[in-house]
């Protein structure tokens, strides 16, 4: 199953991440781009999750992410994660910086 929450933009809304993408094409990472506009790193809620696999009677999940703050999130709520699935995904010129940000400033969990 997969449970897919529209929060785009970690809840920064449309404007807010079209801003955040010109600092970053100035050189700022996506972190600090963020930061500079007064806006958090993370906005996003996982209370529907829970609510969600209760009505579906799911006792626990394998969450597919490399977010650890996600995992801690769905624990939060009540969510039993048994495991977690790796993204793998291969760093190239277009996505290792901020990848490595990612990685760097965020702990996501990545390939090295």
């Amino acid at each position: 199953m997969v449970i897919y929450l529209f929060q785009e933009g970690r809840g920064i809304n449309i404007v807010n991440k079209i801003k955040a993408y010109e600092l970053q094409q100035n050189g700022r990472d996506n972190v600090d781009a963020n930061t500079d506009l007064g806006l958090p790193q993370e906005l996003r809620t996982y209370n529907v999750v829970k609510d969600i696999l209760d009505e579906l009677e799911v006792v626990s999940v394998d969450l597919m992410t490399n977010n650890p703050d996600k995992i801690s999130k769905l624990k939060d709520v009540g969510v039993i994660v048994e495991g977690r699935l790796p993204v793998i995904i291969e760093a190239n010129q277009h996505n290792k910086r901020y990848l490595e940000t990612k990685r760097d400033r965020m702990s996501h969990l990545l390939k090295q």
